[in-house]
Parts: structure tokens; sequence; C-alpha cells
């Protein structure tokens, strides 16, 4: 059920019930951080398996690093630039965070997103939201309420419409190896913005025991099969007795294609804001193949080529 009333998401959540609430980055799944029983039912509802944790949302970096022993000095910088925003900072935890929440981990994933509706949700929830993706585990991110919506027909979960995402890809997730910014998940921030805010070497790729959402190596995947391609035009040419949708720059590929999704090649936060959107468009349209034009694999070209390369059945 699609709702606007604020005060009715209120309501649900302070009675331990789940509600979709929107974000600049996705859609997510919420729930009363202290209500143990409200946080189970985000687990069965996207049947996620609990060795996965989950973001602890709030409306300030005070409230959220209230939670933390201890904050090192780059994370302070960081959240000063970026929070509200799709950054989510991983700090060791304090004892009263619930293992439910940290799958069993001693550190705890924290956010201040910036939709002003859920930050006005959030004031009414000082011990904060848990809100991970609003999507069954492993399937294509939502970034509106309609495919919110679909997702879970079956269950009783409220949505909070507030329009479609602006971003359209998750929040980038940063841990610290002493003082220094460790990327353990690509997202709307980018490397080079955490290295220019920073003025640190921003680690990536390095092993880490620390588990954080959106790493599993099937991940954000439609029903579709998902080719990612350098070469669209020989890949269509290919493919010309199968229904096929396009998101790409070029042109002729377009022609080649069912339906198509051209954006603008200097302009990736077009194709992040779209991708998820076009991933349930074309599911919808029950299309049998969705073919992506690789883009460059420098700041958001490199966090849209993580997703894809999870979702992809071929690349």
């Amino acid at each position: 059920m699609i709702i606007t009333e604020l005060a009715q998401a209120v309501n649900r959540l302070k009675n331990g019930l789940v509600v979709a609430i929107p974000t600049e980055t996705v859609y997510g799944l919420a729930a009363d951080s202290t209500n143990e029983i409200a946080v189970q039912q985000i687990f069965s509802y996207k049947n996620r398996p609990q060795t996965n944790p989950l973001i602890l949302h709030f409306h300030s970096s005070e409230a959220a690093f209230e939670q933390a022993r201890w904050v090192p000095e780059a994370a302070k910088v960081l959240a000063a630039h970026f929070w509200p925003g799709p950054l989510t900072l991983v700090l060791p935890k304090k004892p009263h965070i619930s293992d439910v929440i940290t799958a069993g981990q001693d550190t705890v994933a924290l956010r201040v997103p910036a939709h002003p509706l859920t930050r006005e949700l959030l004031l009414n929830f000082p011990n904060g939201l848990v809100a991970p993706s609003a999507n069954k585990y492993m399937q294509t991110s939502t970034t509106n309420a309609v495919d919110v919506a679909k997702q879970f027909a079956n269950d009783d979960v409220w949505i909070l419409d507030g329009g479609p995402c602006s971003q359209g890809l998750e929040s980038t997730i940063v841990a610290f190896k002493d003082n220094v910014p460790v990327v353990l998940r690509y997202g709307a921030i980018t490397v080079q913005q955490i290295t220019e805010v920073t003025k640190l070497e921003v680690l990536q790729n390095i092993p880490m025991q620390t588990v954080v959402p959106g790493m599993h190596k099937k991940h954000y995947a439609p029903k579709a099969q998902l080719i990612v391609t350098e070469n669209p035009v020989q890949t269509l040419r290919a493919l010309t007795d199968k229904t096929v949708g396009f998101i790409g720059v070029n042109q002729e590929a377009a022609k080649l294609a069912t339906a198509a999704f051209l954006y603008n090649p200097d302009d990736l936060q077009e194709l992040a804001t779209n991708l998820y959107r076009l991933f349930h468009q074309y599911d919808a349209q029950n299309l049998a193949c969705i073919v992506v034009e690789k883009p460059e694999n420098i700041g958001l070209g490199q966090t849209i080529n993580d997703r894809l390369k999870r979702a992809a059945t071929s690349i």
C-alpha cells in the first residue's frame, strides 16, 4: 500500500511494523532499530540471510556518532562534507546495538540520509531506523514507490512515497584502517571525491573481515538476461531473434533494440539515476535481454560498473 502521509509511516513504525521509505539513493525497507521483532521482519520480507548486516539511519551526524565507541578524524571530515547524503560509515559499535543489526560484528554501518521526507521521519526515531534496500534479496534495488509495491505485493509493507530517488545507486560504504578510509562498497560518492575531501590515499580492494551490504558476487540482477558490452552494435546484431532493451550512448545500437534509453555520455548521473528503474521497466515489458553499454571505469562509472558486474549474466 502506497501512502503519502508522514504520520501514517511514523505510527506503523512505532507499532513495530515495516515501512518502505524514500532516500536519495534507493528506497529502504525500514524498521525501528530498538524493536528486534520488527528488525527480524525485514530479513523475512527480503529473504535476506542474517549474516548480512543492516545500515542504521539517523537524522544527524551527532546521533549517528553516538553509536560508535570511537570516530576516526577522517570519518568526521567525511561526515561534515557528505552528511546528509549517500555515504555510510562503518565504525566500532557501542554494546547497546543489537547483534541482529550488525550480523554479530563489532562494527556498525551508519548513515544520515538527505531525502527531506525521511529526514523529517527520522526526527521521531532518536535511536535510528534500520533500512536496507527495499527489494527481495539479490534482486534489483528500487528507486520509486511503484516498483517497491511490486516487489512486496504479497507482504504487509506500506510504502511512504517520496517520489523517484535522485541518485539511483546505493550509498558508498567506507570503513577505516587506523585513520585511512577504506572503500568497501562503491556508491554515489566516488573514490575521487573521498580522496579530495580527506587529502588521504583511499584504500580499495583490500582484504577486510568486515561484512557490509551489497557485496554478494551476484546482486542487483533483473529477471532478464543482462549483457554488458563495449560493442553494443555487434552484441545487438547477434540478438535479432530476441526482444532487447538497450541502455547506452550508441544511437545505431538503439535502433536495433526493442526499447532503448540513450543518455548523455557526459552525464553519468543520468545513467545512475535511471539504471534500476530501467531494469524494472524492461522486466515489466517481459524483454528477454537487457544490453548495457559499459561506461568508462572512472568516477561514478566505477560504481555503475560494479553494479553491472554483480547483476550481469555475461560481461
